[in-house]
């Protein structure tokens, strides 16, 4: 007798009694799946109509989509926050072991272009000007230094919808490590 292969058996139809009996035989199964189980459309007998029911269903099923689809672009933001903290850190660490303004402004430049994926980083130190944005963060201590700006070709990088966070905090990190910089020079 030949063996009948996965493909044949998949392309054969499914008796029904066979389903009824393998469901009698574990009644189980549908609780240990329940993305099948919460998938299945069981009409209610209620004539022409659509039952309260089965459209109480269906619109917990359509809110139960769209909460699925919010949960996972909340766990992208919080994967891309956790990696951006990181590169924070570690910006943080190694503006601490730099001594020169030059050597601090170049590792600046070249590690928020890296860590914010912007294509502009440029700073400007300014007469006494208070100046805000997401995307001009200002550098001060106990007066206005001037900006670190960050800029991007991609119109949405820095938009209203994205948080300043980080930003404020980088603005917060740059401007205590340049101060004792610049009273020096």
């Amino acid at each position: 007798m030949s063996e009948v292969s996965a493909e044949q058996r998949q392309s054969e139809p499914v008796d029904e009694t066979q389903v009824i009996q393998y469901l009698q035989e574990h009644p189980d199964v549908l609780m240990k799946n329940p993305g099948v189980f919460g998938a299945l459309v069981i009409p209610h007998q209620s004539g022409a109509a659509v039952s309260l029911v089965e459209r109480q269903l269906k619109l917990l099923r359509e809110e139960n989509q769209a909460l699925k689809l919010k949960i996972d672009e909340l766990v992208t933001i919080a994967r891309e926050n956790e990696e951006l903290n990181q590169r924070f850190h570690r910006l943080a660490l190694e503006l601490m072991n730099t001594d020169q303004l030059h050597d601090v402004l170049a590792m600046v430049q070249d590690q928020v272009q890296t860590f914010f994926y912007t294509d502009f980083v440029c700073f400007r130190f300014l007469p006494e000007i208070s100046v805000g944005s997401s995307a001009m963060i200002p550098l001060y201590h106990t007066r206005d230094l001037g900006l670190l700006c960050l800029g991007s070709v991609s119109p949405n990088r820095f938009g209203l919808s994205k948080g300043t966070i980080f930003l404020q905090q980088l603005g917060e990190l740059v401007s205590n490590r340049l101060k004792n910089l610049l009273q020096a020079a």
